[in-house]
């Protein structure tokens, strides 16, 4: 929700109609400079059903993601990158798997500066 807040936020600022007109380098560019801003970046994900233990840990190994809790109420899981990535990059990657409804980056955004 908050990053197709952001993209809707910065389309509207470069007079775009829709998010989908701005370009994906702008868009990947917008999530990593906010993630940049955040010492352990954690991601907010939620799958299209919950998965199994044994799906949960081959989706965790193969994008590098460790558990930090779960939003209980919601499904949602918070997940840590465990090396070094470009997180841009990463949230693409995820959200494009079948697996995922939506990821995004946790935390509190400042459109102000």
């Amino acid at each position: 929700m908050k990053a197709m807040t952001i993209a809707l936020t910065l389309a509207l600022l470069a007079g775009c109609q829709s998010p989908t007109t701005l370009p994906r380098s702008t868009r990947l560019q917008a999530r990593a400079t906010a993630a940049a801003q955040v010492d352990h970046p954690t991601l907010l994900i939620k799958f299209k059903a919950t998965p199994r233990a044994v799906d949960l840990s081959a989706f965790r190994g193969r994008f590098g993601l460790q558990n930090v809790g779960k939003i209980e109420a919601l499904g949602i899981f918070i997940e840590q990158p465990t090396g070094d990535v470009d997180l841009g990059q990463l949230i693409e990657a995820i959200q494009a798997s079948p697996l995922v409804e939506y990821v995004e980056l946790n935390g509190k955004i400042d459109l102000q500066n």
